[in-house]
């Protein structure tokens, strides 16, 4: 609960979200940043570009207790959003729904490799008719709200909060959820003019002034792209996700057999990936280590638990049935977020093998459980997880024949599963911060850029 020893009116935050917001797939990072930053005193005003009630969203009356200020867009443009996302669906995807081939497991797949030419051209589209009219908009509450300050989400709310930070003279706070762009995209960027063009999807708000600029430390390395395009290094704010206890919690009188019993698993070595079904995600490698569980290693007890949903879905079950994997392979769909732990708790092996963000909530969350990781050797979980030690780390190169072998490895050893699952556990408790102390880093960084004399509370008026 807040309480303020000041009198001073709540200073007024403006959040640009453009295509980001709380949707149903549960952005733990956007719900949290609003939840705890309006317990600490402040005014959140949030403005998206998707219209009210869409069926993605959450309500976030009952995930805020409206204590955030929501200004989505009417709900007579639903249709207009269903029918572009229909065509760029349709248009747009590099590979079509069905025709799914199977891919080298070594092979790496950037963010945007999932859309062609023309899914780039829908964003760009959408990002040059976003910004000018969402300016207007905002403009208009602003004369009204007078916030202090323009904190951007990601491309489009990125590039408008330094717009308007600019026009009106306020601090602006960048705010991205990993980089998705690599340090070889920044240099094609540089130097090729048709990456040039590509980048007015938003991803050239990059580099458009701002005060600040936060990063989540997801695996994507944001820190070097910022760092090679010049934003100075005391701006760069690099931080991994928080985490809550309270959200991985099981039921007082659980019971792991009788949930396997529901789930018909009973005597089953479980195998477990969670995350959107998107190409970059890589769950084709879950399928493809299954594939040579059974086929190489004899394995017809191990059952894949495909959590999640997205563009890629059908792809994957249509390579499920080419690669006679449907007696192995579970599609739970999406799994709400309270209900995770469950499954968590009866993972012999979580595999989390992107290419793109590959620190992710899921593998936190895993950690959090017990539930025993195998994830990549690509740096991108330096300094949490060790070799061996609370996990196992495979190389790219050496997916289609260690991967596979790893996962054995802990599926038939129930003594190294437990010593994996207790470092992992330790490791999580020693170095991954809860939400609210990852957002109290925030709350200070805000602070440094609040009028004096109406500065919220400190973290010593924060009560716990």
């Amino acid at each position: 609960m807040f309480q303020s020893k000041s009198a001073s009116t709540p200073e007024t935050l403006f959040f640009i979200g453009g295509l980001t917001d709380m949707d149903l797939a549960s952005n733990q990072s956007v719900k949290n940043t609003l939840k705890y930053l309006s317990q600490f005193g402040y005014l959140i005003h949030f403005f998206s570009a998707f219209p009210e009630d869409y069926r993605i969203l959450q309500n976030p009356q009952e995930a805020l207790g409206g204590r955030v200020v929501f200004h989505r867009t009417p709900r007579f443009l639903t249709p207009l959003y269903d029918f572009i996302k229909f065509l760029k669906d349709i248009l747009g995807m590099r590979r079509k729904k069905n025709s799914r081939k199977k891919i080298n497991p070594a092979e790496k797949i950037r963010y945007f490799d999932e859309y062609n030419l023309m899914g780039r051209l829908f964003y760009i589209a959408f990002f040059l008719f976003y910004v000018p009219v969402e300016m207007i908009r905002v403009s208009f509450y602003y004369f009204q709200l007078k916030p202090q300050l323009f904190y951007g989400l990601n491309g489009q709310g990125t590039a408008l909060a330094s717009f308007l930070g600019k026009l009106y003279r306020k601090p602006t706070i960048q705010r991205w959820h990993g980089s998705f762009y690599t340090e070889e995209d920044v240099k094609k960027i540089q130097t090729r003019w048709i990456d040039k063009f590509l980048a007015l999807d938003g991803g050239f708000s990059k580099w458009l002034p701002s005060d600040a600029v936060i990063i989540t430390n997801d695996g994507t390395q944001g820190d070097k792209v910022f760092r090679m395009i010049g934003v100075p290094p005391e701006k760069i704010h690099f931080w991994m996700n928080g985490m809550d206890l309270e959200g991985m919690s099981l039921p007082p009188d659980w019971d792991t057999q009788r949930f396997k019993e529901g789930l018909s698993l009973s005597g089953k070595k479980i195998v477990m990936m969670a995350s959107r079904l998107v190409l970059w995600k890589r769950v084709d490698r879950g399928l493809d280590c299954l594939y040579r569980l059974v086929n190489d290693y004899g394995m017809d007890d191990v059952v894949l638990l495909i959590l999640g949903q997205g563009q890629e879905d059908e792809p994957l079950q249509a390579l499920t049935k080419a690669l006679n994997l449907e007696p192995y392979v579970r599609f739970l769909g999406a799994v709400p977020h309270p209900q995770m732990a469950k499954y968590y708790s009866i993972a012999d092996v979580f595999l989390n093998l992107y290419d793109v963000s590959n620190l992710s909530n899921p593998l936190l969350e895993a950690m959090c459980c017990g539930a025993p990781i195998v994830t990549l050797d690509d740096g991108s979980t330096a300094g949490l997880l060790q070799e061996g030690v609370n996990a196992f780390l495979v190389p790219h190169e050496k997916l289609e024949t260690d991967l596979p072998l790893r996962v054995r490895d802990l599926l038939t050893d129930a003594s190294l599963r437990r010593r994996i699952q207790e470092n992992a556990k330790k490791s999580f408790h020693e170095k991954v911060l809860s939400w609210r102390e990852r957002m109290l880093l925030e709350h200070e960084l805000l602070q440094g850029f609040m009028p004096k004399q109406k500065k919220v509370v400190s973290e010593a008026q924060v009560l716990v």
